[in-house]
Formats: C-alpha cells, sequence, structure tokens
C-alpha cells in the first residue's frame, strides 16, 4: 500500500512538473514568436525605405534607429559617423525610445576612449552586457553610460569596402541584458 502510494506521488510530482515546463516552453516560444514578428516587420519596412534625394539620408536614418530601438526594445539608438581620420565620432541621430525622441550633435573622440575605437576598428560587432566593467566600453562610463543609467551595450560597426565609417550604437538601460 505504501509503494502504490509513493507511486502515485511520484506520478503526480512528474506529470506537475511535465505541466510546468510546458508552461515555460510555450511562454519561451511565444516570447520568441513576438520578437520574430517585429524584426520582420523591421527588415520590411527597412527594406522599403529608398533615397532619391540627398535630404532624404536623414529621414532614412531617423527611420532605421526608430525601428531598430522598437524592434530590440531598447532605450537610445545612434549612428555615429567617424571623421575623415576616425579620431572621432559625430552623432547624425540618437533616437530614445520610448519617448519617441531625435537629438544630434554629441561627439566622441579617439583619445578619450581608445579602448573602444581599437575594438570597433576590428569590424566585429561588440555584444557588452556590463557595460560599465567592460574594458571596451568602460571610458564610455562618465560621458555615455551613468549619465543615462545605460548598463547594456550594442554596437554594430558601419563599415564601406576599405574601413569602419560609423558605428549603429544600442544602449539598454535596466537590468543587466545578454
Amino acid at each position: 500500500l505504501l509503494k502504490e502510494l509513493a507511486d502515485d506521488l511520484a506520478f503526480g510530482i512528474v506529470a506537475l512538473r511535465t505541466r510546468v515546463y510546458q508552461g515555460q516552453a510555450e511562454e519561451a516560444l511565444r516570447t520568441a514568436n513576438e520578437r520574430y514578428a517585429r524584426q520582420e516587420a523591421a527588415l520590411t519596412t527597412l527594406t522599403a525605405s529608398n533615397l532619391s534625394d540627398p535630404d532624404d539620408f536623414t529621414d532614412i536614418v531617423r527611420g532605421i534607429t526608430e525601428a531598430v530601438a522598437k524592434t530590440l526594445s531598447v532605450a537610445f539608438v545612434g549612428v555615429w559617423r567617424y571623421d575623415e581620420g576616425s579620431a572621432m565620432s559625430h552623432c547624425q541621430d540618437l533616437f530614445k525610445w520610448p519617448d519617441g525622441v531625435h537629438s544630434d550633435g554629441m561627439s566622441l573622440r579617439a583619445d578619450t576612449c581608445p579602448a573602444y575605437f581599437r575594438a570597433l576598428a576590428g569590424g566585429e560587432v561588440l555584444a557588452v552586457t556590463d557595460a560599465m566593467l567592460d574594458p571596451r566600453t568602460v571610458e564610455l562610463r562618465a560621458e555615455l553610460l551613468e549619465p543615462y543609467g545605460v548598463t547594456s551595450m550594442m554596437c554594430a560597426p558601419i563599415r564601406s569596402p576599405r574601413a569602419t565609417v560609423g558605428v549603429l550604437s544600442c544602449r539598454h538601460v535596466g537590468e543587466l541584458r545578454r
């Protein structure tokens, strides 16, 4: 009798765990599908962009920063362009989400954050979970991270055939993010 009771209890525990794991799996799948739908919609919007006049470029960059911020759910997305010698990076557009505010004009100098510029010069995407402590981004702490509450970053170099010409920078506010 005790063995049967123990077997029934063990079966019930397994069934309950299976139901919990199934719920977690369903939630993860739902989240992944929502993320995929956002990404697909953003790609559709971005591929429809058409540059017919040089004045359109600013509007297209603004559209890109908005689409990336909404798709990735990050607080700040900016397009930064390097000057001729890659000694300075100028913010062409910085979009603050969800506020919907665009700004520009900020600059970063390579001599004040050399590790960051070196990391981007390699052409690899920087995925930084803890931007305050990562050696590639710690130099940005006082100017770009702490004032805005940025905790995590992803920076994708914008390349021409011969060199890195700028950066698409995504900055997350809140809990550390992978």
